[in-house]
Formats: structure tokens, C-alpha cells, sequence
């Protein structure tokens, strides 16, 4: 049966895979089942992403050694909060789900992907659904764990916690406003991580994010 259900899901992600190279994904989960057919597969949309949602996750779990990527979740969801409805941050800026900012320019067509309306859910006319959020926090998680890697050239090889530090500043700031932190990616590199704790401690950041940044300084200082 182990196998029957690994050969289904590997036809269900092939079938997935194409159809996402000509179309976005919700309209490609719709599709899968009827093609599915064709192999003697019987599926369903809500299937189908379960399928791409469990692949996506155990991926992202073996992406990067050491580090606890579910800790890592829950650190970001207490830091950012959960939110079906669009609200604004503390500077004006529109985001939604979790810590999800709307105004990047990309964001029109990650909701697109979704099903959703941009304009509708930033004017607050259409909410996320729960799953619609952990989509997008999907998306946002690999993207700062990417920018990490880009950030730290020895990123691997930190210990899990530091590595769940710098994902969590990335995500929290972005890499661009990372990149001028020089020192501390300098301590990073030596695998000092005293003088890692001292830099995020003397920023600007660390005095604008309240608890966040505290914690995040205190398990930095850990490692030391």
C-alpha cells in the first residue's frame, strides 16, 4: 500500500509540476484530477493539495540541517502574528497572514496564484482562508531562508539556533537591511557568537521590534 500511495503521489506531483510551468496554482490543482485519469489515478482538487502542501513542507524540513523548522514556525507566528483580514504594521504598511507584506510588488501575483483578488483583499473586501496563509508563509519561509544562505556563506555550518536567528531577522527586516549589519555577518563567519549577540544588540532594529529582538539576541548570546 506504501508503495501504490508513493507511485500516486509521484504521478499527482508530475502531472502538478507541468501544469504549473502554463498556469497558476490553484487553476493547476483543478486540472490535476481529470489528467490524473488518464493513468488510471482517481484524486481530488483538495487531494492534490494536500499532496503539493506535504511535499512542500518536507522540503523546507530538509532544506537546512540543524535547524528546527517547526520551532523556527511557531518563533515567527508568535513574532508576527496570524491574521486572516488585512491590517496594518506599525508603520503604516499593509500585510496580512503572517507577518505578509502586502506591498511588495510580487504580491499581486502570489494572490493571484491563490485565487485571490488583490485589490479586494488589501481594500479588506476578501479575507485568506487558513490555508491561503500557510501558503504564503510558505513562500516567505523559503525565501528568507534563501536570502539567509545568500547573506552567510558558511550558513550551514552555524549551529540550528543561530541559523533560526538569521531567518528570523531576515524575515522580520529582509536581507537587504541584513546586508549593512557588516559585523555581525563578520562574527557569523568566525562563528563568534558573542560578538554576533553585541551587533544585534547595538541596532537600531533592536529597539524597534520589542521582545523579538531580546529573544532573539538571548539565544545568539547561548552559543557563545
Amino acid at each position: 500500500m506504501e508503495k501504490e500511495s508513493g507511485t500516486k503521489e509521484n504521478v499527482i506531483m508530475g502531472i502538478l509540476g507541468g501544469l504549473l510551468s502554463v498556469m497558476p496554482f490553484a487553476q493547476a490543482c483543478k486540472e490535476v484530477p481529470q489528467k490524473a485519469l488518464s493513468q488510471n489515478i482517481h484524486t481530488t482538487e483538495q487531494e492534490v493539495r494536500s499532496i503539493a502542501n506535504s511535499k512542500a513542507q518536507q522540503s523546507a524540513s530538509h532544506q537546512v540541517s540543524g535547524m528546527n523548522i517547526e520551532s523556527l514556525k511557531a518563533q515567527l507566528i508568535q513574532d508576527e502574528g496570524n491574521r486572516l483580514h488585512v491590517y496594518k504594521d506599525s508603520r503604516g504598511i499593509y500585510h496580512i497572514g503572517i507577518g505578509c507584506n502586502l506591498e511588495r510588488k510580487d504580491m499581486p501575483q502570489q494572490l493571484a496564484n491563490l485565487g485571490l483578488n488583490y485589490s479586494a483583499v488589501k481594500s479588506g473586501r476578501q479575507d485568506l482562508t487558513p490555508q491561503q496563509v500557510q501558503a504564503l508563509f510558505q513562500v516567505d519561509l523559503q525565501k528568507a531562508i534563501s536570502d539567509s544562505r545568500s547573506l552567510i556563506p558558511n550558513f550551514d555550518q552555524l549551529p540550528g539556533k543561530a541559523q533560526e536567528v538569521v531567518v528570523n531577522m531576515v524575515f522580520n527586516m529582509g536581507g537587504r537591511k541584513l546586508a549593512g549589519f557588516h559585523n555581525f555577518i563578520s562574527a557569523l563567519k568566525n562563528h563568534n557568537y558573542r560578538v554576533a549577540a553585541k551587533e544585534m544588540a547595538s541596532s537600531d532594529w533592536y529597539h524597534q521590534v520589542g521582545n523579538r529582538s531580546k529573544r532573539l539576541v538571548a539565544i545568539m548570546n547561548s552559543l557563545s
